[in-house]
């Protein structure tokens, strides 16, 4: 009281000189004396923000509101949403200046909705089920927007309009509906949001007492709701009031804090900017409440409310019309080309005929009369199948006809029939039959077929054939088998890989013999003419592996098969093995090998595949010492990109040889292409070093090149891409070799092994004994098998392909019931491709060696696994 009465002393000056009276209309949803306690102290504090004028307040029901607005003796209005959309709609109010924010039990908002309460023990679960109950409302007129209007908006959206479907209760309050619910004097009940929350605050309601149908969740609103939000009352002027005016009440308005003597006295948080009363008014709408209980239309109402409608009946009329005369000038096209057809048909040197769906011939051309000798008259409207299609010495009807009825079903067909003319005649025809579709596109029965007579062309190809006869049978096998492989790519790319398969294996296995012969009896005679003499034939044969090798490396690259190692190799160690391997080549030419590798390079540590790197490396080198007649070889290697652990490096192969020419440097990396196809006689080679080269190169994200001129040298340079390890570097290899680490560390080391070819056995048992290895031999997979369940062995040398029983099957027979199933088993087959290797693997094998076996490689896999299998022995123990 003390601040109202400050308040009222501090504007009492300005009361004093004012000069204008404003209006302000207040709603009085209850009783007037109660509502001028609440809002007497609006008046005053609007009066005391607007100098000037005095802001008197009118408490006014709905009636009086309306009479007093269209008598102008109201300037402001203060309403609740329905009340202010129903007055917009027939005054010319400006827009809402503010909202209310409303104070509920210690909460504010500045919206407001509907509640649909029940019985905590209701059997109601839905907005559907409330048909034919009773409902408690507090009322239903203008100032029950939360209370009423709300709740019968979303039942009509659910499919119940009120009052017609359900039984309404009017108890004249909301805290009367919430006692009629409890009571069980109605099924459910309508009160506004914020009702239950003041209740409960007041300690007059307790929370498991009911439950809420159709909850919404509205976030920050901080009330239990079932309906949509609208905004809360509305404060509004009328166009008599100045607009300077109008500001100022505003902002006295939105400048209004819970705390003040006004908002205490009317018992709100204050007033915000103004809500979206649209949705006020589309609810009004859609229950037909005032102004819009009544909905009467002019031309311009039904034309800004149905325009589409009207727009889009207009647009079909029109396109009606179009269509029709669409119709009209198609029919008279048709009728043109029906006509023009006529005469083309007439012309074309080709017989055309024309069936129904029942095989009947509906129209020929001249050229058919012409071919097969048959006038119109004895052909049109009879079945033409019956009269000239032949199907040889066998009589087929016209339903079992595949022509027929491939053709009746929608599908063309394109070919050679043989037709009888009506001399009798039987010819041949090679013909193109097509469906009639509808204008859906569907298969009509009917079709077109046209035809040439081609008896000379086969009598023609009969000839050739008769000529043909004469080739060998070999020759029609590979002609079939190309005809088949044309015909499906797939029975051709399994048969190449069958092919190169059986080649590797049938290849490999009796290089494995020579070699190892060969190795064998190098390793044991001293005489130095006949150590000569084989080094000789090894060296010839390590050619003939190599040239077996880039067939077989091009042939998996083109069917992608060829994937990359992913292991750590330090740079250094790749070009001391090329130099190597290159050197004494060199040498044998007197031609100075170069290698130019910085010192940052030679000890870092990378991760890829070593071992094409090196191929690359070694096909580069190779040919510029073969077309190099004196001079020198430089390989350099540099960093040409850093990115993150990535790296690109650079790598030429400079020499001071012969040189490219233009025009043949295009063809370089083909398969089997040479700068000059003489080459091949003088240099020797396949052709495939830089095809191979180029694809892996590729395969490591590189590029391929090459800077040449005639008798000025060349300068072939690729990139490539590889992971830096930043782990550091990697660990010493060992001394002393595989061979003798066997011998000091496995003497006498039981082993078997299974071989089904004699030689290559002896060598693999000479080679095993000659390093300490105790060695049984066993010819096919099922003696190995019978050994490995009688006795113990340290490591098994397991064949794949072998009489009786493959490797693959021995390997699980093994693994699955004898002595040795966890005794490392090694695949050594002449089978090289990494299919082989990865079946191998699944079986239960533990490592893969390709024939022709290197015996250092052979030695270092033995060391690897009997160290393997002594360490897994040790740590069961």
């Amino acid at each position: 009281m003390k601040r109202w009465l400050t308040l009222l002393l501090f504007l009492s000056p300005l009361l004093a000189i004012a000069e204008q009276t404003l209006t302000l209309g207040i709603f009085a949803y209850r009783p007037k004396a109660v509502m001028a306690e609440k809002f007497d102290m609006l008046g005053v504090y609007l009066s005391g923000a607007t100098p000037g004028y005095q802001i008197r307040v009118e408490y006014l029901d709905h009636a009086e509101l309306n009479a007093a607005i269209a008598e102008q003796r109201i300037d402001l209005i203060f309403t609740n949403p329905a009340h202010y959309v129903q007055l917009r709609h027939g005054n010319r109010l400006s827009g809402a200046l503010a909202t209310l924010q409303s104070l509920e039990g210690g909460q504010t908002s500045s919206l407001l909705g509907g509640v649909i309460l029940t019985r905590h023990d209701s059997p109601l679960q839905t907005l559907a089920e409330l048909r034919g109950k009773r409902i408690a409302i507090p009322g239903h007129g203008a100032m029950f927007l939360g209370g009423y209007q709300t709740q019968a908006y979303e039942l009509l959206l659910a499919g119940l309009k009120l009052p017609d479907d359900a039984r309404l209760i009017d108890v004249g309050s909301h805290d009367q509906v919430v006692a009629s619910v409890l009571a069980g004097d109605a099924d459910a009940g309508f009160i506004r949001t914020g009702i239950l929350e003041s209740l409960q605050h007041d300690g007059r309601l307790a929370a498991a007492a009911y439950k809420l149908l159709n909850p919404q969740q509205h976030p920050d609103f901080p009330f239990l709701v079932s309906t949509r939000l609208y905004p809360e009352w509305a404060f509004a002027a009328l166009p008599s009031v100045p607009e300077e005016t109008v500001k100022r009440i505003n902002r006295a308005l939105l400048f209004i804090t819970p705390d003040m003597a006004v908002a205490e006295a009317a018992g709100i948080h204050g007033f915000t900017i103004p809500g979206d009363y649209q949705s006020v008014d589309r609810l009004t709408r859609a229950l037909r409440l005032p102004p819009y209980e009544r909905v009467e239309f002019e031309a311009g109402d039904v034309w800004q409310r149905y325009q589409w409608a009207i727009f889009a009946a207009l647009l079909a009329l029109a396109v009606i019309l179009a269509l029709a005369l669409r119709l009209w000038r198609t029919q008279r096209a048709q009728t043109r080309e029906t006509e023009r057809l006529r005469t083309i048909t007439d012309t074309i040197a080709d017989g055309i005929y024309v069936l129904d769906p029942q095989g009947r011939v509906r129209l020929i051309n001249p050229a058919f009369t012409r071919i097969l000798g048959y006038r119109a008259d004895e052909m049109l409207g009879r079945i033409g199948h019956d009269i000239f299609h032949s199907h040889g010495s066998a009589a087929v009807p016209l339903e079992r006809c595949p022509l027929f009825n491939r053709v009746r079903s929608g599908q063309s067909f394109n070919g050679e029939q043989l037709f009888r003319c009506r001399d009798g005649r039987l010819i041949d025809v090679e013909i193109a039959a097509s469906p009639i579709v509808d204008r859906l596109g569907q298969p009509t029965g009917g079709s077109v077929t046209a035809f040439r007579d081609i008896s000379e062309r086969k009598r023609t190809e009969a000839e050739l054939e008769q000529h043909r006869h004469h080739l060998a049978a070999l020759v029609d096998e590979r002609t079939t088998e190309l005809s088949l492989a044309k015909e499906t790519a797939e029975a051709a790319s399994r048969a190449k890989s069958t092919f190169l398969a059986n080649m590797s294996h049938e290849l490999r296995t009796p290089m494995n013999a020579i070699m190892g012969m060969t190795s064998m009896v190098l390793r044991q005679t001293p005489d130095p003419r006949l150590r000569d003499q084989l080094g000789k034939v090894e060296n010839a044969s390590r050619h003939l592996l190599h040239v077996i090798n880039d067939i077989l490396d091009i042939s998996k690259i083109e069917a992608e098969r060829m994937k990359l190692e992913e292991t750590e190799f330090v740079l250094g160690s790749v070009l001391e093995n090329l130099r190597s391997l290159s050197g004494h080549r060199a040498a044998e030419k007197s031609l100075q090998l170069h290698i130019d590798l910085p010192l940052e390079l030679a000890g870092m540590v990378l991760v890829g595949d070593p071992l094409r790197l090196g191929q690359v490396l070694l096909n580069l080198t190779g040919n510029a010492i073969k077309f190099t007649r004196h001079g020198s070889v430089t390989v350099r290697a540099r960093l040409a990109e850093t990115a993150g652990d990535a790296v690109t490096l650079c790598f030429e192969v400079a020499d001071t040889g012969i040189g490219i020419a233009e025009d043949a440097r295009a063809r370089l990396f083909t398969a089997f292409e040479q700068a000059d196809n003489s080459m091949t006689r003088k240099y020797g080679g396949t052709g495939l070093g830089l095809a191979i080269s180029k694809r892996l190169v590729h395969l490591m994200d590189g590029e391929i090149g090459v800077d040449s001129e005639p008798d000025a040298g060349s300068t072939f340079w690729f990139t490539v891409r590889l992971r830096r390890n930043g782990q550091g570097r990697l660990t010493e290899a060992e001394h002393d070799s595989a061979e003798l680490s066997i011998r000091r560390d496995f003497p006498a080391a039981r082993i078997l092994l299974a071989e089904d070819e004699p030689i290559n056995r002896e060598v693999s048992l000479s080679l095993l004994e000659d390093c300490g290895l105790c060695a049984d031999s066993a010819e096919d997979g099922r003696q190995a098998v019978e050994l490995a369940r009688r006795e113990r062995y340290d490591l098994i040398l397991m064949d794949m392909q072998m009489p009786q029983l493959n490797g693959i099957d021995a390997t699980h027979q093994i693994r699955a019931d004898s002595l040795n199933r966890s005794t490392p088993i090694i695949a050594m087959t002449a089978n090289a491709f990494a299919e082989d290797r990865l079946l191998c693997l699944e079986a239960g094998m533990n490592d893969h060696l390709g024939k022709p076996v290197d015996p250092e490689r052979l030695f270092a896999t033995l060391l690897k696994w009997l160290r393997k299998a002594q360490a897994q022995r040790e740590g069961s123990q």
